[in-house]
């Protein structure tokens, strides 16, 4: 699993959301 990827995914949606 690339974790990081799921991390920086997750990221860029909250920022996007925001």
């Amino acid at each position: 699993m690339r974790m990081y990827i799921v991390a920086l995914v997750l990221t860029l949606l909250s920022v996007a959301s925001a």
